[in-house]
């Protein structure tokens, strides 16, 4: 589940985007020695400075990060 909001940043005029996500999770990591399971966040949000982008494609974005 996806939720965009577009926001003003205090003392400054740029818009900025926010993403909530919920049931977000970051990728799995390929180590067969870890075998801890990870939790399901309860939401995460991530921050855009380009406003013409998708909800999801600012997720991609943060992913190849």
């Amino acid at each position: 589940m996806l939720k965009r909001v577009t926001v003003k940043l205090p003392d400054c005029d740029q818009e900025s985007v926010i993403v909530f996500a919920k049931g977000y999770r970051e990728p799995k990591k390929e180590n067969p020695k870890e075998k801890k399971k990870t939790k399901a966040s309860k939401g995460d949000a991530f921050l855009s400075t380009d406003t013409r982008l998708h909800a999801s494609s600012i997720i991609k974005k943060y992913i190849k990060r």
